[in-house]
């Protein structure tokens, strides 16, 4: 009786053991088939995304065409006065043979960048503002002159009065003079005599490096002569007659 008692025991175990090893097979079969499908729906997501990324950057491209519906300006100029101003300019540089070159609707984001504190909030102010004519150094392309033709409102809409300040700062912080026009002096003979007097103060910039010409002496002869000031820093050693003038 014990004898068959201890065989039920045994046989007993032997099933459990194979039917423990049975569901351990089972078990490792299945997480490997999860394994296997989790790879797949990663791999698959990879190829989805890097799908989307391209469908997007092609929407976006679409997107972008179809917002370029704006209308072409049908005048390059804000106005009558400011088309008249610029030909004036033009016909003085061209009498006087003045140094310089002359360019309208200059925006001030070509001009000037914002310090790193500042970027963020100016750069969109920047981008909105333009100067109305600049001259600019012969070569060197240099800023010396801004032109503004201001209309009659400029002095009573306080949003203009703001922008005006702005840019008056802004100019006058980078040493590039300021030439107010306003309509009751919108004339050649004004303007010549304000422009003569304002380029002919104006610095002398180095036609090679943009760096301002200085007065120097030869160390031989003694002659004085006008050279770069970035001779030393940037080993420019471009030089002019010390009579070179602008205008």
């Amino acid at each position: 009786m014990e004898f068959l008692i201890v065989c039920i025991i045994i046989g007993y175990l032997l099933y459990k053991n194979n039917s423990l090893k049975k569901s351990l097979s089972n078990l490792t079969q299945k997480i490997n088939k999860l394994t296997i499908e989790k790879n797949n729906n990663v791999t698959s997501n990879q190829n989805s995304t890097l799908n989307q990324n391209y469908k997007s950057t092609e929407e976006r491209i679409e997107s972008i065409k179809k917002s370029t519906y704006y209308y072409k300006e049908k005048d390059f100029w804000d106005s009558s006065l400011e088309k008249e101003v610029y030909f004036y300019i033009n016909n003085f540089i061209k009498n006087k043979s003045a140094k310089v070159e002359i360019l309208p609707h200059v925006s001030l984001r070509e001009l000037f960048k914002p310090t790193n504190d500042f970027k963020n909030q100016n750069l969109k102010q920047l981008s909105s503002y333009h100067i109305d004519i600049l001259l600019l150094s012969e070569k060197s392309f240099v800023p010396l002159v801004a032109i503004e033709i201001d209309g009659s409102h400029h002095e009573l809409d306080d949003n203009q009065r703001i922008r005006d300040a702005f840019k008056n700062s802004l100019l006058e912080r980078n040493g590039i003079q300021l030439l107010r026009l306003k309509p009751n002096n919108c004339n050649y003979a004004f303007i010549e005599s304000e422009l003569t007097k304002l380029l002919a103060t104006a610095p002398i910039y180095c036609p090679e490096c943009g760096r301002k010409m200085i007065e120097k002496s030869n160390n031989k002869t003694g002659e004085k002569f006008l050279g770069c000031s970035g001779f030393l820093s940037l080993d420019c050693r471009h030089s002019k007659s010390i009579d070179y003038k602008i205008i």
